[in-house]
């Protein structure tokens, strides 16, 4: 069994070592759990990177073979291989800086390209609307929303299980704002 703890825990003393159960914590920049690649700063970038390199992969088999196949088997593709990558753990990843996760808004955009036959400049709206394909950033917000409603609901115990995720405005400051009663995701940065 290896041990693993994420770097720079103490920033000024790095020649710290921390003991669990008398086994030395090895010091990493970033480490794989459940798939999800977990940097030491949270930015996530490794993990979107992975994401997007396994999603070149698709498109340039896809783009080979584009001929071959219809739309119907082109949405089998998108929800098997594609949006599983996208939507797996994505509430924890997609939380990212909108520039660290413009690269799959990207693959996004040429797998839909690619299926319905344009050009690769085509304006990509209407595409994810004719094919009824949701944004990366939708798939966030969406599963964001679930999440939410499970928590404020306490379904599954989502409050018990985190119960600081999320504030109501009115929580973080006294001023009477239009957005009083709305929620707010607590970050750790």
């Amino acid at each position: 069994e290896r041990s693993r703890g994420l770097g720079d825990v103490y920033k000024r003393q790095n020649n710290i070592k921390i003991y669990f159960y008398n086994k030395l914590i090895e010091r990493v920049n970033s480490t794989t759990f459940l798939g999800v690649i977990i940097d030491k700063h949270l930015k996530w970038k490794e993990h979107i990177q992975s994401v997007r390199l396994k999603l070149s992969r698709i498109l340039g088999i896809l783009y080979k073979i584009k001929h071959l196949l219809n739309l119907k088997t082109f949405h089998a593709i998108y929800y098997s291989l594609f949006y599983s990558y996208l939507n797996y753990c994505n509430i924890i990843w997609a939380g990212a800086n909108i520039t660290t996760l413009n690269c799959l808004y990207i693959s996004q955009k040429k797998f839909v390209r690619i299926t319905t036959n344009s050009d690769y400049r085509a304006h990509s709206a209407p595409l994810f609307k004719q094919l009824k394909i949701i944004n990366i950033f939708d798939i966030h917000r969406i599963n964001l929303s679930i999440f939410l409603y499970k928590w404020e609901n306490n379904i599954d115990h989502y409050k018990i299980i985190y119960p600081n995720f999320f504030r109501k405005h009115h929580e973080l400051h006294r001023y009477n704002t239009r957005n009083t009663v709305s929620y707010t995701h607590l970050r750790a940065h």
